[in-house]
């Protein structure tokens, strides 16, 4: 949330949601492949849908945001 414009933050909120998928497919594709313990696999399989989902919601605040007080309080997220 460093970013100077909604815009560009939410640009890498996207880039950030497709990286979270892009590491989901390779814990299924470890789980498969015998690499990954199926339990710990799938609790990271969950906890990337939860960092979706937060991303998601970021990404909603940040569209509904129009006031340019909103901008500064984006930025303290962490």
């Amino acid at each position: 949330m460093e970013r100077d414009s909604n815009a560009d933050k939410a640009r890498h909120l996207t880039i950030a949601r497709s990286s979270c998928g892009e590491v989901r497919t390779q814990v299924y594709i470890g789980i498969d492949a015998g690499y990954i313990d199926k339990d710990i696999g799938q609790r990271w399989i969950d906890e990337s849908r939860e960092i979706s989902a937060m991303l998601i919601g970021l990404q909603r605040t940040l569209k509904s945001c129009q006031l340019p007080t909103c901008n500064s309080e984006l930025s303290t997220w962490h």
